[in-house]
């Protein structure tokens, strides 16, 4: 384990933190993902707005693109944020169009791939943006459903 998941893994029993539970459904379905400035060809995008911003990203090159989504923190902040981001296959490395990311003192990225025709039943039903992982109104489905169903396979982490 290396020192990032060990960070990690000390603040996840915090209030306001990242749940054991969250915490173990996104090691268990995913991984630790090093997110990498973004190339000239991906635009920085609006702060706040991650879940639109990973969401967007994945819609204009799905082939391309896979929408993660899980927690992301920085060492310079003591607690995780509910975050999503993209992994792009042609570069074999994860993006954030969100966070400048090399504004970051080592940030750490925890999530799982989420296959794009469940992120698209998803928005469509939804008609908004919002986290799949941490999905209260539908009573957290990513959850109870059988992975296969909506983790994107094609990334290992």
């Amino acid at each position: 384990m290396d020192q990032a998941q060990v960070q990690l893994r000390d603040i996840v029993s915090e209030p306001l933190m990242i749940t054991w539970e969250q915490h173990g459904f996104c090691e268990q379905h995913g991984g630790y993902f090093h997110c990498h400035p973004l190339p000239p060809e991906l635009p920085q995008m609006k702060m706040s707005m991650c879940y639109a911003n990973a969401a967007r990203t994945v819609m204009s090159q799905p082939d391309q693109y896979v929408y993660v989504e899980g927690y992301a923190m920085d060492s310079q902040i003591p607690f995780g944020f509910s975050h999503a981001w993209v992994y792009d296959f042609y570069q074999d490395k994860a993006f954030d169009p969100t966070w400048r990311v090399h504004d970051l003192q080592d940030p750490i990225y925890l999530g799982v791939p989420i296959k794009w025709d469940y992120l698209k039943s998803f928005l469509w039903r939804r008609k908004k943006y919002a986290s799949l992982v941490d999905n209260w109104e539908d009573r957290f489905p990513l959850h109870t459903m059988p992975p296969d169903e909506w983790r994107d396979e094609r990334v290992t982490v």
